[in-house]
Protein backbone atom coordinates (compact mmCIF):
# COMPACT_ATOMS: atom_id res chain seq x y z
CA UNK A 1 0.00 0.00 0.00
CA UNK A 2 1.47 3.32 -1.15
CA UNK A 3 2.37 5.32 1.99
CA UNK A 4 0.68 8.92 2.68
CA UNK A 5 2.78 11.96 3.84
CA UNK A 6 0.88 14.03 5.91
CA UNK A 7 1.08 18.35 5.43
CA UNK A 8 -0.33 20.71 7.70
CA UNK A 9 -0.48 23.96 6.26
CA UNK A 10 -1.72 27.23 7.84
CA UNK A 11 -4.53 29.71 6.99
CA UNK A 12 -3.56 33.23 7.90
CA UNK A 13 -5.55 35.90 7.16
CA UNK A 14 -5.57 39.94 7.36
CA UNK A 15 -9.00 40.94 7.07
CA UNK A 16 -10.16 39.43 3.80
CA UNK A 17 -6.85 38.67 2.57
CA UNK A 18 -4.99 35.55 3.05
CA UNK A 19 -1.33 34.61 2.91
CA UNK A 20 0.34 32.57 0.23
CA UNK A 21 4.06 31.81 -0.05
CA UNK A 22 6.44 30.92 -2.99
CA UNK A 23 7.94 27.74 -3.21
CA UNK A 24 11.64 28.38 -3.80
CA UNK A 25 12.85 27.46 -7.01
CA UNK A 26 14.86 24.45 -6.65
CA UNK A 27 12.01 21.99 -4.60
CA UNK A 28 9.51 20.44 -6.46
CA UNK A 29 6.82 22.04 -7.52
CA UNK A 30 9.36 25.07 -7.41
CA UNK A 31 8.02 28.48 -7.93
CA UNK A 32 4.67 27.59 -7.22
CA UNK A 33 2.36 29.41 -4.68
CA UNK A 34 1.02 27.41 -1.07
CA UNK A 35 0.02 28.27 1.93
CA UNK A 36 2.66 28.09 4.94
CA UNK A 37 3.36 24.83 6.37
CA UNK A 38 5.32 21.19 5.79
CA UNK A 39 4.82 17.47 7.10
CA UNK A 40 3.87 16.08 9.89
CA UNK A 41 7.14 14.23 11.58
CA UNK A 42 6.40 11.21 13.71
CA UNK A 43 5.12 11.84 16.89
CA UNK A 44 3.63 15.24 15.80
CA UNK A 45 0.22 16.48 16.12
CA UNK A 46 -0.79 18.54 12.80
CA UNK A 47 -1.03 21.49 14.74
CA UNK A 48 2.36 20.78 16.85
CA UNK A 49 3.86 20.54 13.10
CA UNK A 50 2.16 23.91 11.92
CA UNK A 51 3.44 25.78 14.80
CA UNK A 52 6.82 24.41 14.47
CA UNK A 53 7.07 24.85 10.38
CA UNK A 54 5.88 28.62 10.30
CA UNK A 55 8.92 28.74 13.22
CA UNK A 56 11.28 27.29 10.88
CA UNK A 57 9.84 29.02 7.59
CA UNK A 58 9.04 32.55 9.16
CA UNK A 59 10.54 32.71 12.07
CA UNK A 60 6.53 33.70 13.47
CA UNK A 61 4.79 31.88 16.30
CA UNK A 62 1.19 30.93 15.32
CA UNK A 63 -2.20 30.21 17.23
CA UNK A 64 -3.12 27.20 16.07
CA UNK A 65 -7.64 26.86 15.22
CA UNK A 66 -10.18 25.08 13.95
CA UNK A 67 -9.34 22.49 10.84
CA UNK A 68 -10.55 24.52 7.88
CA UNK A 69 -10.23 21.18 5.21
CA UNK A 70 -8.62 18.28 4.30
CA UNK A 71 -8.02 17.37 1.09
CA UNK A 72 -5.70 14.22 -0.54
CA UNK A 73 -3.57 14.35 -3.66
CA UNK A 74 -1.58 12.60 -6.03
CA UNK A 75 1.52 13.54 -6.91
CA UNK A 76 3.85 11.67 -8.87
CA UNK A 77 6.82 11.23 -6.54
CA UNK A 78 4.17 11.51 -3.46
CA UNK A 79 0.71 11.12 -1.98
CA UNK A 80 0.08 14.01 0.05
CA UNK A 81 -2.54 14.23 2.73
CA UNK A 82 -3.40 18.01 3.33
CA UNK A 83 -4.86 19.35 6.65
CA UNK A 84 -5.55 23.53 6.60
CA UNK A 85 -5.95 25.24 9.92
CA UNK A 86 -7.15 28.07 10.80
CA UNK A 87 -4.19 30.26 12.02
CA UNK A 88 -3.17 33.86 13.38
CA UNK A 89 0.83 34.83 14.02
CA UNK A 90 0.91 35.60 17.96
CA UNK A 91 4.48 37.20 17.47
CA UNK A 92 6.70 37.82 14.95
CA UNK A 93 6.96 39.53 11.82
CA UNK A 94 7.23 36.96 8.72
CA UNK A 95 10.45 36.09 7.10
CA UNK A 96 11.56 35.31 4.10
CA UNK A 97 13.89 31.99 5.59
CA UNK A 98 12.70 29.53 3.07
CA UNK A 99 10.26 31.00 0.10
CA UNK A 100 11.01 33.22 -2.34
CA UNK A 101 7.98 35.34 -2.21
CA UNK A 102 5.39 36.24 0.37
CA UNK A 103 1.47 38.13 -0.11
CA UNK A 104 -2.10 38.35 1.11
CA UNK A 105 -4.17 38.21 -1.31
CA UNK A 106 -8.01 38.92 -1.89
CA UNK A 107 -9.88 35.32 -3.13
CA UNK A 108 -10.72 37.02 -5.76
CA UNK A 109 -6.94 37.47 -6.66
CA UNK A 110 -6.19 33.77 -6.49
CA UNK A 111 -6.22 32.85 -10.44
CA UNK A 112 -3.72 35.78 -10.46
CA UNK A 113 -1.37 33.38 -9.37
CA UNK A 114 0.02 29.71 -9.63
CA UNK A 115 -0.73 27.38 -6.85
CA UNK A 116 0.19 23.80 -5.77
CA UNK A 117 -2.54 21.02 -7.16
CA UNK A 118 -3.17 20.09 -3.93
CA UNK A 119 -4.36 23.22 -2.79
CA UNK A 120 -7.18 23.40 -5.77
CA UNK A 121 -10.09 22.29 -4.08
CA UNK A 122 -8.97 24.30 -0.84
CA UNK A 123 -8.98 27.59 -2.82
CA UNK A 124 -12.41 26.76 -4.63
CA UNK A 125 -14.23 26.07 -1.21
CA UNK A 126 -11.95 29.51 0.02
CA UNK A 127 -13.70 31.55 -2.77
CA UNK A 128 -16.79 30.00 -3.03
CA UNK A 129 -16.72 30.83 1.41
CA UNK A 130 -15.79 34.50 0.84
CA UNK A 131 -18.66 35.21 -1.89
CA UNK A 132 -21.68 33.67 0.57
CA UNK A 133 -20.73 36.35 3.06
CA UNK A 134 -19.49 39.15 0.87
CA UNK A 135 -20.98 42.29 2.22
CA UNK A 136 -21.34 45.30 -0.15
CA UNK A 137 -17.72 46.58 -1.22
CA UNK A 138 -16.66 49.85 -0.56
CA UNK A 139 -15.14 51.69 -3.72
CA UNK A 140 -11.91 50.09 -5.20
CA UNK A 141 -8.78 52.10 -4.83
CA UNK A 142 -8.09 52.96 -8.41
CA UNK A 143 -4.43 53.49 -7.93
CA UNK A 144 -3.79 50.06 -6.72
CA UNK A 145 -1.41 48.44 -9.53
CA UNK A 146 -2.33 45.02 -10.60
CA UNK A 147 -0.41 42.07 -12.38
CA UNK A 148 -0.85 43.51 -16.30
CA UNK A 149 -0.35 39.72 -17.33
CA UNK A 150 -0.71 36.48 -15.81
CA UNK A 151 3.71 35.99 -16.41
CA UNK A 152 4.25 38.97 -14.73
CA UNK A 153 5.40 38.74 -11.10
CA UNK A 154 6.25 41.84 -8.77
CA UNK A 155 7.96 41.58 -5.55
CA UNK A 156 6.26 43.41 -2.47
CA UNK A 157 8.60 46.01 -2.15
CA UNK A 158 8.32 47.32 -6.05
CA UNK A 159 4.49 46.48 -6.21
CA UNK A 160 3.93 49.00 -2.90
CA UNK A 161 6.36 51.41 -4.98
CA UNK A 162 4.70 51.33 -8.19
CA UNK A 163 1.20 51.37 -6.64
CA UNK A 164 2.53 54.68 -4.63
CA UNK A 165 4.36 56.13 -7.27
CA UNK A 166 7.89 55.76 -5.99
CA UNK A 167 10.80 56.27 -8.37
CA UNK A 168 11.90 52.67 -9.20
CA UNK A 169 14.84 51.60 -11.22
CA UNK A 170 15.13 47.99 -13.15
CA UNK A 171 18.29 46.19 -13.34
CA UNK A 172 19.32 43.43 -15.95
CA UNK A 173 20.30 39.92 -14.47
CA UNK A 174 22.72 38.13 -17.04
CA UNK A 175 25.54 40.45 -15.60
CA UNK A 176 24.62 38.09 -12.66
CA UNK A 177 24.49 34.76 -14.07
CA UNK A 178 26.82 35.32 -17.80
CA UNK A 179 28.87 38.81 -16.42
CA UNK A 180 31.26 37.80 -14.04
CA UNK A 181 32.03 34.12 -11.30
CA UNK A 182 30.83 33.38 -8.21
CA UNK A 183 30.78 35.07 -5.17
CA UNK A 184 31.70 38.10 -7.08
CA UNK A 185 28.54 38.27 -9.43
CA UNK A 186 26.07 38.29 -6.62
CA UNK A 187 27.99 40.69 -4.57
CA UNK A 188 28.16 43.90 -7.26
CA UNK A 189 24.31 42.44 -7.84
CA UNK A 190 23.73 43.25 -4.19
CA UNK A 191 25.97 46.15 -4.50
CA UNK A 192 24.09 47.99 -7.38
CA UNK A 193 21.27 47.64 -5.84
CA UNK A 194 22.21 49.20 -2.50
CA UNK A 195 23.55 51.69 -4.73
CA UNK A 196 19.64 52.52 -6.09
CA UNK A 197 18.70 53.04 -2.73
CA UNK A 198 21.30 55.42 -1.57
CA UNK A 199 19.93 57.31 -4.08
CA UNK A 200 15.73 57.47 -3.50
CA UNK A 201 14.81 54.80 -5.49
CA UNK A 202 13.60 51.09 -5.20
CA UNK A 203 15.45 48.30 -6.98
CA UNK A 204 13.44 45.65 -9.17
CA UNK A 205 16.30 43.26 -10.37
CA UNK A 206 15.10 41.38 -13.56
CA UNK A 207 14.99 38.09 -14.16
CA UNK A 208 12.82 34.76 -14.95
CA UNK A 209 12.26 32.15 -12.64
CA UNK A 210 10.20 29.46 -12.53
CA UNK A 211 9.02 30.53 -15.98
CA UNK A 212 7.75 33.74 -14.30
CA UNK A 213 8.68 37.28 -15.68
CA UNK A 214 9.46 38.69 -12.44
CA UNK A 215 10.64 42.18 -11.68
CA UNK A 216 12.39 42.36 -7.68
CA UNK A 217 14.32 39.68 -6.77
CA UNK A 218 14.98 38.94 -2.82
CA UNK A 219 18.60 37.65 -1.93
CA UNK A 220 17.72 34.14 -2.49
CA UNK A 221 16.86 34.10 -5.86
CA UNK A 222 19.69 36.66 -6.79
CA UNK A 223 21.89 34.02 -4.46
CA UNK A 224 20.54 30.73 -7.12
CA UNK A 225 21.02 32.93 -10.24
CA UNK A 226 24.69 33.64 -9.14
CA UNK A 227 25.02 29.92 -8.22
CA UNK A 228 23.42 28.45 -11.56
CA UNK A 229 25.82 30.62 -13.53
CA UNK A 230 25.70 30.52 -17.25
CA UNK A 231 23.85 27.45 -16.76
CA UNK A 232 20.53 29.84 -16.53
CA UNK A 233 19.80 30.96 -20.38
CA UNK A 234 20.83 34.34 -21.41
CA UNK A 235 17.22 35.48 -22.28
CA UNK A 236 15.79 37.96 -24.77
CA UNK A 237 12.90 38.74 -26.25
CA UNK A 238 12.75 35.82 -28.35
CA UNK A 239 12.93 33.45 -25.42
CA UNK A 240 10.52 34.76 -23.27
CA UNK A 241 7.84 32.75 -24.62
CA UNK A 242 9.33 29.10 -24.49
CA UNK A 243 11.24 29.84 -20.99
CA UNK A 244 7.33 30.83 -19.84
CA UNK A 245 5.96 28.10 -20.72
CA UNK A 246 8.97 25.93 -19.86
CA UNK A 247 8.57 27.13 -16.55
CA UNK A 248 12.23 27.24 -17.31
CA UNK A 249 14.80 29.96 -15.77
CA UNK A 250 16.60 32.96 -17.37
CA UNK A 251 18.48 35.66 -17.07
CA UNK A 252 17.75 38.93 -18.86
CA UNK A 253 19.53 41.08 -21.65
CA UNK A 254 18.87 44.47 -22.26
CA UNK A 255 16.09 43.42 -24.35
CA UNK A 256 13.88 41.32 -22.30
CA UNK A 257 14.81 43.85 -19.25
CA UNK A 258 13.27 46.60 -21.10
CA UNK A 259 10.09 44.26 -22.21
CA UNK A 260 9.76 43.51 -18.83
CA UNK A 261 10.25 46.63 -17.36
CA UNK A 262 7.59 47.96 -19.46
CA UNK A 263 5.03 45.27 -18.36
CA UNK A 264 5.33 46.47 -14.77
CA UNK A 265 5.13 50.00 -15.30
CA UNK A 266 8.51 50.84 -14.63
CA UNK A 267 10.51 53.68 -16.66
CA UNK A 268 14.11 53.91 -15.67
CA UNK A 269 16.40 50.87 -16.36
CA UNK A 270 20.38 50.80 -15.23
CA UNK A 271 22.85 48.58 -17.33
CA UNK A 272 26.52 48.65 -17.80
CA UNK A 273 26.38 49.03 -21.63
CA UNK A 274 23.88 47.80 -24.52
CA UNK A 275 24.44 46.02 -27.10
CA UNK A 276 24.47 46.78 -30.94
CA UNK A 277 26.12 46.22 -34.51
CA UNK A 278 28.91 43.73 -33.73
CA UNK A 279 32.02 44.48 -36.36
CA UNK A 280 31.61 43.31 -39.73
CA UNK A 281 28.04 43.14 -39.42
CA UNK A 282 27.79 44.15 -43.14
CA UNK A 283 28.32 40.25 -44.01
CA UNK A 284 27.19 38.90 -40.63
CA UNK A 285 24.15 40.96 -39.86
CA UNK A 286 24.76 40.60 -36.19
CA UNK A 287 22.91 42.95 -34.72
CA UNK A 288 21.56 42.67 -31.05
CA UNK A 289 17.97 43.21 -30.22
CA UNK A 290 18.60 45.98 -27.74
CA UNK A 291 18.63 48.37 -30.46
CA UNK A 292 15.12 47.06 -31.48
CA UNK A 293 13.59 46.91 -28.00
CA UNK A 294 15.47 50.65 -27.95
CA UNK A 295 13.09 51.38 -31.16
CA UNK A 296 9.63 50.11 -29.74
CA UNK A 297 10.02 50.23 -25.74
CA UNK A 298 9.20 53.11 -23.84
CA UNK A 299 12.23 53.08 -21.16
CA UNK A 300 14.93 54.96 -20.71
CA UNK A 301 18.37 52.63 -20.09
CA UNK A 302 20.70 54.31 -18.29
CA UNK A 303 24.27 52.99 -19.83
CA UNK A 304 28.04 53.66 -20.68
CA UNK A 305 27.33 53.22 -24.18
CA UNK A 306 27.78 50.61 -26.21
CA UNK A 307 30.09 47.64 -25.16
CA UNK A 308 33.03 48.73 -27.03
CA UNK A 309 33.97 45.59 -28.76
CA UNK A 310 31.05 46.45 -31.27
CA UNK A 311 30.93 49.01 -34.06
CA UNK A 312 30.35 52.20 -32.32
CA UNK A 313 29.39 54.21 -35.55
CA UNK A 314 27.05 51.75 -37.46
CA UNK A 315 25.56 51.56 -33.91
CA UNK A 316 24.76 54.89 -33.38
CA UNK A 317 23.49 54.70 -37.51
CA UNK A 318 21.13 52.14 -36.55
CA UNK A 319 19.93 53.81 -33.65
CA UNK A 320 19.07 57.53 -35.90
CA UNK A 321 17.36 55.30 -38.24
CA UNK A 322 15.05 53.86 -35.49
CA UNK A 323 14.68 57.56 -34.15
CA UNK A 324 15.94 56.81 -30.80
CA UNK A 325 17.46 59.45 -28.91
CA UNK A 326 20.83 59.34 -27.88
CA UNK A 327 21.57 61.42 -25.17
CA UNK A 328 25.23 62.20 -23.48
CA UNK A 329 25.23 62.72 -19.83
CA UNK A 330 27.24 65.60 -19.47
CA UNK A 331 29.95 65.19 -22.74
CA UNK A 332 28.56 65.69 -25.98
CA UNK A 333 31.21 62.58 -26.86
CA UNK A 334 29.52 58.63 -26.86
CA UNK A 335 31.32 57.07 -23.64
CA UNK A 336 32.88 53.43 -25.30
CA UNK A 337 31.98 51.92 -22.35
CA UNK A 338 35.29 51.03 -20.17
CA UNK A 339 36.90 54.75 -21.52
CA UNK A 340 35.22 58.03 -21.50
CA UNK A 341 35.73 59.12 -25.38
CA UNK A 342 34.82 57.27 -28.51
CA UNK A 343 35.05 60.18 -30.90
CA UNK A 344 31.35 59.84 -32.31
CA UNK A 345 28.95 62.27 -31.06
CA UNK A 346 25.67 61.92 -29.51
CA UNK A 347 22.65 63.83 -30.59
CA UNK A 348 22.30 65.42 -27.13
CA UNK A 349 24.09 66.92 -24.07
CA UNK A 350 22.33 66.85 -20.65
CA UNK A 351 23.57 67.71 -17.59
CA UNK A 352 21.19 66.87 -14.72
CA UNK A 353 19.13 64.34 -13.77
CA UNK A 354 15.77 66.79 -13.45
CA UNK A 355 16.88 67.76 -17.68
CA UNK A 356 16.89 63.83 -18.49
CA UNK A 357 13.51 63.36 -16.83
CA UNK A 358 11.75 66.50 -18.24
CA UNK A 359 13.15 65.30 -21.83
CA UNK A 360 11.35 61.30 -20.98
CA UNK A 361 8.42 63.03 -20.02
CA UNK A 362 8.14 65.06 -23.37
CA UNK A 363 8.96 61.97 -25.17
CA UNK A 364 5.88 59.86 -23.34
CA UNK A 365 3.82 62.59 -23.47
CA UNK A 366 3.96 62.66 -27.40
CA UNK A 367 3.21 59.39 -27.43
CA UNK A 368 6.59 58.77 -29.45
CA UNK A 369 7.26 55.16 -29.80
CA UNK A 370 10.49 53.88 -28.47
CA UNK A 371 13.21 54.69 -25.25
CA UNK A 372 15.82 56.90 -24.39
CA UNK A 373 19.18 55.79 -24.76
CA UNK A 374 21.23 57.68 -21.69
CA UNK A 375 24.99 57.64 -21.96
CA UNK A 376 26.68 58.26 -18.73
CA UNK A 377 30.74 58.01 -19.41
CA UNK A 378 32.85 55.89 -16.42
CA UNK A 379 34.42 57.79 -13.41
CA UNK A 380 37.59 59.28 -14.75
CA UNK A 381 39.22 57.16 -11.86
CA UNK A 382 38.39 54.27 -13.14
CA UNK A 383 38.43 54.77 -17.35
CA UNK A 384 40.85 52.48 -19.16
CA UNK A 385 44.07 53.37 -20.91
CA UNK A 386 42.92 53.68 -24.44
CA UNK A 387 45.59 51.77 -26.20
CA UNK A 388 45.49 48.91 -23.48
CA UNK A 389 41.87 48.36 -23.95
CA UNK A 390 41.66 48.62 -27.65
CA UNK A 391 44.56 46.51 -28.13
CA UNK A 392 42.79 43.56 -25.68
CA UNK A 393 39.76 44.13 -27.74
CA UNK A 394 41.18 43.40 -31.05
CA UNK A 395 42.97 40.65 -30.01
CA UNK A 396 39.91 39.35 -28.62
CA UNK A 397 38.09 39.77 -31.60
CA UNK A 398 40.66 37.50 -33.45
CA UNK A 399 40.34 35.02 -31.13
CA UNK A 400 36.61 35.00 -31.47
CA UNK A 401 37.06 34.53 -35.53
CA UNK A 402 39.68 31.88 -35.06
CA UNK A 403 37.46 29.75 -32.58
CA UNK A 404 33.79 30.25 -34.68
CA UNK A 405 32.16 32.01 -31.92
CA UNK A 406 29.27 33.43 -33.16
CA UNK A 407 25.11 35.08 -31.93
CA UNK A 408 24.24 35.29 -28.60
CA UNK A 409 27.63 33.45 -27.35
CA UNK A 410 29.67 36.17 -28.68
CA UNK A 411 29.49 38.91 -25.94
CA UNK A 412 29.96 37.03 -23.07
CA UNK A 413 33.22 35.67 -24.88
CA UNK A 414 34.58 38.66 -25.75
CA UNK A 415 34.52 39.99 -22.49
CA UNK A 416 35.85 37.10 -20.73
CA UNK A 417 38.72 37.17 -23.62
CA UNK A 418 39.54 41.09 -22.64
CA UNK A 419 39.17 40.24 -18.82
CA UNK A 420 41.54 37.72 -19.33
CA UNK A 421 44.01 40.14 -21.25
CA UNK A 422 43.82 43.04 -18.97
CA UNK A 423 44.57 40.79 -16.15
CA UNK A 424 40.96 41.73 -14.46
CA UNK A 425 41.50 45.49 -14.82
CA UNK A 426 38.52 45.29 -17.38
CA UNK A 427 36.27 43.65 -14.86
CA UNK A 428 36.60 46.21 -12.00
CA UNK A 429 35.87 48.84 -14.21
CA UNK A 430 32.83 47.55 -15.56
CA UNK A 431 31.70 46.98 -11.98
CA UNK A 432 32.43 50.79 -11.18
CA UNK A 433 30.71 52.12 -14.23
CA UNK A 434 27.51 50.03 -13.72
CA UNK A 435 27.72 51.33 -9.59
CA UNK A 436 27.47 54.99 -11.33
CA UNK A 437 25.05 54.20 -14.08
CA UNK A 438 22.26 52.80 -10.99
CA UNK A 439 23.73 56.21 -8.94
CA UNK A 440 22.38 57.91 -12.32
CA UNK A 441 19.34 55.99 -12.89
CA UNK A 442 18.19 56.32 -9.47
CA UNK A 443 18.13 60.11 -9.62
CA UNK A 444 16.45 59.96 -12.28
CA UNK A 445 13.66 57.84 -11.33
CA UNK A 446 13.17 60.29 -8.70
CA UNK A 447 12.92 63.16 -10.45
CA UNK A 448 10.48 61.19 -13.02
CA UNK A 449 8.13 60.56 -10.11
CA UNK A 450 8.25 63.54 -8.96
CA UNK A 451 7.12 65.36 -11.72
Amino acid sequence: MEMVTKVSAALICDGDRFMICRRPPYKARGGLWEFVGGKVEEGETGKEALARECREELDVDIEVGDLYMTVVHEYPDLTAELSLYKAKISSGTPKLLEHTDLRFILPDEIPLYEFCPADKTILERIVSDAHEKKAPEAPENINRRKPMNEYLALSPEVEKALEEGKPVVALESTIISHGMPYPQNVETALRVEDVVRQNGAVPATVAIIGGKLKAGLTKEEIEYLGKKGQAVAKASRRDLPVLAAKKADGATTVAATMIIAAMAGIRVFATGGIGGVHRGAETSMDISADLEELASTPVMVVCAGAKSILDLGLTLEYLETKGVPVIGYGTGELPAFYTRKSGFKVDYRLDTPGELAAAFRAKLGMGLKGGMLVTNPIPEEYSMDPDIINAAIEKALDECRKQGVKGKETTPFLLAKVKELTGGDSLNSNIQLVLNNAALAAKTAKALAEG
